[in-house]
């Protein structure tokens, strides 16, 4: 899906918070060398695109389907940090990963982005607007976006964005093997993520 799976390109959010991020990796690196690699690694990875990875989520998301649940609905992975991988698209492993329904999970954003209470929202729908704004004056064509929230031990809570090209979206691309698609080995395919809070995956729910 090389046309209707195009990533995003990075938005002023996003490129301020991988700014800060390598601040930190440059701190690290006098404490704590592993967990500066571990960092620096982070970065790289959540900044090239993975098309495999990004069809995935678009399956996942149930786009396809109705393309408004990229406004309304999101994803969110845990990762696992594999410095043995020398390809920076895989240089963390999604472990779980799951599809939830933003509405349902804005306490799960608020605690990993250290956000206040109540500010999850607005958060989210700025992050989102400024790349939609990105979007339509850079290509004109209308897009819905794969919201992603990535969980890591030893790393940053990120929240991710891509989009798929709505005009030029293929019906037949959808997989519901899509799992198998996330990893770089169909093996090491992410098992269902279950929240503590009891947020329902929202993946069959349409």
């Amino acid at each position: 899906m090389s046309e209707s799976g195009l990533a995003a390109p990075q938005s002023p959010v996003q490129s301020r918070e991988i700014m800060s991020s390598k601040g930190k990796v440059e701190i690290l690196k006098y404490i704590d060398p592993a967990a500066s690699q571990c960092n620096a690694d982070h970065i790289q990875w959540r900044s090239v695109r993975n098309q495999a990875r990004n069809t995935a989520f678009h399956c996942a998301l149930g786009i396809h389907r109705d393309p408004s649940r990229g406004h309304t609905h999101m994803i969110i992975i845990h990762l696992q940090w594999t410095p043995i991988n020398k390809d920076p698209w895989f240089k963390f492993l999604v472990t779980e990963c799951g599809v939830f329904k933003m509405a349902d999970v804005l306490p799960e954003i608020e605690g990993a982005l250290h956000l206040g209470k109540g500010e999850g929202c607005g958060y989210v729908c700025d992050f989102v607007g400024r790349q939609e704004a990105q979007w339509s004056s850079s290509s004109g064509m209308t897009m819905a976006p794969i919201l992603i929230l990535a969980i890591g031990e030893g790393v940053e809570s990120v929240l991710m964005l891509s989009g798929i090209i709505l005009e030029t979206q293929r019906p037949d691309t959808y997989s519901a093997e899509w799992r198998k698609m996330v990893n770089k080995d169909p093996t090491d395919a992410p098992k269902p993520l279950t929240l503590l809070s009891g947020a329902k995956n929202a993946e069959h729910i349409f």
